[in-house]
């Protein structure tokens, strides 16, 4: 049984690891061409995982293009990890697609507020939760 467990976590600690999505930028030589990327990056906020499966495209478009999926889409680190082995780009992008949330982004999960509950009426006007309370 700790066998398995070894290899689980053995696993999970191989998949993608998260990484700045501005550090990805410096692929770009062009200090305008990094500036558009940093600003990009900065307006998008894009997934930490799917920007390091997004940095390994060839083609800058293709980056761009896999980057702004993060605005339609969640992705799951391990299923995401599972894209990053892909060796070309076409099938990296079809593994990506396929292992998107699409209808749910990021956002939805990470911008959240918590509220406190509103006490309704007074400590008079509240029956006890168990008899023989007071």
């Amino acid at each position: 049984m700790s066998f398995f467990l070894a290899l689980f976590f053995s696993f999970y600690t191989n998949a993608v690891e998260p990484v700045n999505p501005l550090l990805h930028c410096e692929r770009f030589v062009q200090s305008n061409q990094k500036a558009f990327c940093e600003n990009k990056m900065n307006k998008l906020k894009p997934d930490w995982y799917l920007a390091n499966v997004c940095s390994r495209f060839f083609e800058d478009d293709d980056f761009y293009e896999c980057i702004e999926l993060t605005t339609v889409g969640h992705f799951d680190p391990i299923k995401i990890s599972l894209c990053e082995n892909e060796e070309k780009d076409g099938a990296r992008m079809s593994c990506i697609k396929q292992n998107a949330q699409f209808g749910k982004t990021n956002n939805d999960y990470q911008n959240f507020t918590l509220q406190k509950a509103q006490k309704s009426g007074s400590k008079e006007s509240r029956k006890p939760a168990f008899k023989g309370d007071h």
